[in-house]
């Protein structure tokens, strides 16, 4: 009888443990269950969220702003916007966390959990590159728009700096005229390689971007500013063209009178004291070589302006016309 007793009790305490490890078994499964709902629900919300965001995202992606006080605007929207994104990352990174360690464990949708922790991990920070591609482009779109209108600002003081030219008549003043008319074309070659065009990055949202508007108002303002840049050097050209000619006459003027100074100086001189023309052999060659030696003093004075004569002859007729 005892032996009896013994036998139920030690049955009744082994089905006890196996109903209690039923029971814990259920419960995990019952709890992973719970955790897997939870999991699906705020990955679900998050998904939402990045899409619909995403989508608010892609109504404005390809504009590029027409003027630097557009680009500002836009430029401040977009940061508003992205900084409103960037606050869910910890919601984001917790629900990544959360995965990690479910699967490691061992939850018995782990395979599942990794797929769909994988997904919105790839959707967030494609959305992250495509708000920071976003605000890639415009800042080059503020930094282009204010260096194109920058530009365009100074088009006509340019123009009248160069329509207006003074050109002096002293080589002094002509040299400084020429070295400030030099300054100009190097301000204005500055100003136009700091114009910079560029054009928007792409990603996997913005891969099928059209930024036809953009890159068409883009491109009008660089041909604008092409055709301004292209009509402020011919005016300054023509400027440069004028100061060199009326420098190259004041010189050549300046040349010519040395040399006819030096013939009333000298020239009269030598003739005064040479009218003899010997009256032996000996001193008529003597007559002849000094004649001879003047001569050859005369041209090595005369030569060089005689030569810039005939190179400045054309810019001299032009610069009087």
């Amino acid at each position: 009888m005892a032996s009896q007793i013994s036998h139920l009790l030690e049955s009744v305490h082994a089905s006890r443990q196996h109903l209690t490890q039923l029971w814990h078994v259920q419960k995990s499964k019952l709890e992973q269950c719970l955790q897997l709902c939870m999991f699906e629900q705020d990955v679900e919300k998050m998904s939402d969220w990045i899409s619909h965001n995403r989508q608010l995202f892609l109504k404005d992606y390809t504009r590029v702003g027409q003027t630097h006080e557009a680009v500002i605007q836009l430029k401040g929207e977009h940061a508003k916007f992205a900084e409103n994104c960037m606050k869910v990352y910890t919601n984001i990174t917790e629900i990544l966390n959360l995965a990690q360690r479910l699967c490691d464990a061992g939850h018995y949708a782990a395979p599942s959990i990794r797929v769909q922790a994988s997904k919105l991990d790839r959707d967030w920070r494609t959305l992250v590159n495509a708000l920071e591609d976003r605000s890639t482009v415009l800042t080059l779109s503020v930094i282009f728009h204010e260096k194109a209108e920058q530009y365009l600002r100074e088009v006509p003081v340019w123009e009248k700096t160069c329509e207006e030219l003074h050109v002096p008549d002293d080589i002094p003043s002509l040299e400084d005229k020429i070295q400030q008319h030099q300054t100009l074309l190097e301000t204005i070659n500055q100003s136009y390689t700091e114009t910079p065009v560029s054009s928007g990055s792409s990603n996997s949202i913005t891969a099928k971007a059209d930024y036809t508007e953009g890159a068409s108002h883009v491109l009008d303002v660089v041909h604008d500013v092409f055709a301004h840049h292209r009509h402020v050097e011919q005016l300054w050209h023509k400027g440069k063209v004028k100061l060199h000619q009326r420098l190259g006459l004041r010189l050549f003027q300046q040349d010519v009178k040395q040399v006819i100074e030096w013939v009333d100086n000298h020239g009269d001189v030598f003739l005064e004291k040479n009218r003899s023309i010997g009256k032996s052999l000996q001193k008529a060659t003597a007559l002849r070589n000094n004649h001879e030696h003047f001569e050859s003093v005369l041209v090595q004075v005369a030569a060089p302006e005689l030569v810039a004569g005939r190179r400045e002859s054309g810019l001299v007729s032009r610069s009087h016309n």
